[in-house]
């Protein structure tokens, strides 16, 4: 779970009035025109690292956090991030105790709005079009339904286009497949990046080519992918929400998974390719008399055979050779008692 925030937020001391405009609208610019006379120069290091300066620790924009009940240190339960939708605060997940049979996460932030996203693991980020799972405006207690699906290994023998997802050991993650994909559309297109996708290995936009990225805004903002689910995921609805003016933190937010999980899909192979030839093998065998054992004779017959036949005893018939071999008859018996043997050629 990521929990985000807009640019009031941010640190914004010793910013005159139009350098907090200027900043403003980079920090929230969703692919529209930009609307100042600020300096075209990129500042030093950056507007990612500009902004990564300026975000404030988690304890700062929250406070009263707990874990099912029990209270911990803001900080301790989450970990500052600068993501594609803005700076955020990240769930440790590992501060989650499965032990208990109920999931709630609670915080009082400082301000609205608080826009929280639910992503996968520590290190994937929502793309910046994503809209989140739930924007809190006041305090309220929202209960979460958590659906997971599995694959079966069978599906493994399906390509990835007829079975629609990949396992986590074939590709990387929807999330970043769909930013990978959007980074190599843009820098083909514009050759820069806006801030939230760009790093220290590539170039960031200065405010002039972010015209460039306006004008293209169609095919960059939601570019054609070749991106699928992953065969295992968990999927989160939001099924019910009450107002916090029955609790006791009456300003807090909190989020509640009440069973873990409460739904399971599985995913399998119902008729693969061994069920196919099964199929085959079943009628060849009941209408023609086919079966593997025919399948053995017809390559002893076309093979083996054919070979032995045509190749070995191709050179006796060519040079007329004829084996002989002697043979011993029964044995007569003599008056004298003593054997006597014969030898003829057969």
């Amino acid at each position: 779970m990521m929990l985000c925030v807009n640019w009031t937020f941010l640190n914004q001391t010793e910013l005159s009035e139009d350098e907090k405009v200027f900043y403003e609208q980079i920090y929230e610019w969703n692919w529209k025109p930009i609307n100042t006379t600020k300096g075209n120069n990129i500042p030093d290091g950056g507007y990612k690292t500009t902004f990564e300066q300026r975000t404030p620790s988690c304890d700062t924009i929250y406070r009263n956090c707990m874990v099912g009940g029990d209270r911990i240190l803001c900080d301790d339960l989450f970990v500052k991030e600068l993501s594609p939708v803005g700076a955020c605060c990240r769930l440790i997940l590992s501060k989650l105790n499965t032990d208990r049979p109920s999931k709630s996460v609670t915080f009082e932030p400082i301000s609205y709005p608080i826009r929280s996203y639910i992503v996968g693991d520590l290190g994937l980020y929502p793309p910046r079009n994503r809209q989140p799972t739930f924007t809190f405006t006041i305090p309220i207690q929202v209960h979460l339904d958590m659906k997971m699906t599995q694959s079966t290994a069978s599906l493994r023998l399906l390509t990835r286009r007829q079975r629609g997802c990949i396992f986590s050991d074939e590709e990387e993650t929807l999330d970043c497949c769909i930013l990978r994909c959007q980074k190599r559309k843009i820098l083909g297109i514009c050759g820069c990046l806006p801030w939230f996708l760009a790093s220290s290995e590539e170039p960031e936009c200065s405010i002039q080519q972010y015209s460039c990225l306006i004008q293209h805004a169609d095919r960059l903002q939601h570019p054609k992918c070749n991106c699928r689910l992953p065969c295992r995921h968990i999927a989160y609805d939001c099924i019910r929400f009450i107002t916090k003016k029955n609790f006791k933190l009456r300003s807090s937010c909190e989020y509640v998974i009440s069973h873990w999980p409460t739904v399971q899909y599985q995913r399998k192979t119902l008729f693969g390719w061994l069920d196919l030839l099964v199929s085959f093998g079943g009628v060849a065998g009941l209408f023609l008399g086919y079966s593997l054992l025919t399948s053995v004779e017809f390559i002893y017959y076309f093979t083996l055979r054919s070979y032995c036949g045509a190749v070995l005893n191709t050179p006796n018939q060519r040079h007329n050779i004829v084996r002989l071999r002697t043979v011993k008859p029964k044995a007569q018996m003599n008056l004298n008692g003593k054997q006597k043997y014969y030898n003829y050629i057969q």
